[in-house]
Order: structure tokens, then sequence, then C-alpha cells
């Protein structure tokens, strides 16, 4: 009798461990979950702050160019937040990849007073197309962007490792560098 009162007893104690064990993995995934809404929504977030402001800018000038450069490395500092949660490094070197064409700008516009819109024109281009590759892979609903659910882990990489290798052979085709 003493053998089944103790085996009820640790029969119990394992279940109340396991369920105690369930409860803080699940606190731990909800807790994760949020930290890489927030970081999400934050990326997002500069996004559309970045093409709005170019979108309302009447003409490009050096002030503007130094707030867009200002602008881009918000979002390299959100984005390499949102690698760490995901454990996936790419929006970060992209976003340093829209740096690097963000700094030619500027040289460009220093060295000649004059700006060919055509580099801007085209890193909005890709930040828009970013943004769809964002919604699309990183949220559980692609058509609920405003509330949906988070992905704690990316399932398919394809369209993001696409547009690296698009936006590198820009910047190689166009031999952009930091150092110019």
């Amino acid at each position: 009798m003493i053998k089944a009162v103790s085996g009820a007893i640790i029969v119990t104690l394992l279940a109340i461990a396991l369920i105690l064990g369930f409860m803080k993995y699940q606190d731990y995934k909800n807790s994760l979950e949020n930290i890489l809404a927030a970081d999400l929504y934050d990326v997002l977030t500069s996004y559309d702050d970045f093409l709005e402001n170019y979108e309302e800018q009447p003409a490009l000038s050096l002030q503007y160019i130094q707030n867009s450069k200002v602008d881009l490395e918000k979002i390299q500092i959100f984005s390499e937040d949102l690698d760490h949660d995901i454990g996936y490094q790419e929006l970060g070197p992209i976003t340093e990849d829209f740096l690097t064409i963000m700094h030619t700008i500027e040289v460009e516009f220093t060295n000649n007073r004059e700006l060919s819109t055509n580099r801007f024109d085209d890193l909005n281009t890709m930040l828009n197309e970013l943004k769809i590759i964002v919604y699309n892979n990183y949220y559980n609903d692609k058509d609920n962007h405003h509330g949906g659910q988070a992905k704690l882990q990316l399932n398919q990489v394809e369209d993001i490792n696409e547009f690296r290798d698009k936006l590198d052979n820009y910047i190689t085709d166009n031999k952009l560098s930091i150092s110019q």
C-alpha cells in the first residue's frame, strides 16, 4: 500500500512538474513572439516612414540625403534586432547594402552638386520590394499584417536570398562601395 501511495505521489509530482514546465515554455514562447512582433513593427514602420518621406520630398537636397542615411541606420539597428530574434542574419546586411547605395548618392551629390534621382528611385523600389518580402515571410497570416502573428522561425527564405543576390548584383554592376 505504501508503494502504491508513494508511486501515486511521484506520478502526481511528475505531472505537476510537466505542467509547470509547459506553462513556463508557453510564457517564454509568448514573450519571444511579443519581442519579435515589436521588432517587426519597428522595421516595417521604418520602411514606411522612409518611403513616405521620399514621396513627400519636393526636391532632393544634401540635408534630405543625410537624414535618409540616418533613417537607414535606424532601420539597420531594427533589422539586426529582428535578425537576432529569428536567427537568420539577412535583413541587417541588406540594410547595410542600402547604406552603401545611400553613401554613393551622398558622394555623387557632394561632388557634382546635382543628383540623378535614378539611384534614389532604385533604392525606394528595392525597399518596397523588401517590405513585401518581409510581410510574406515574417507573418504567419500573410493577409493580416496588422495584428497578424509574427513567426518565430522562417521556413522559406528563398525570396529573401534572391532579393539579397539581386541587391548584391546591383551594387556590383554599378560599382558601388562605401569607399567612393
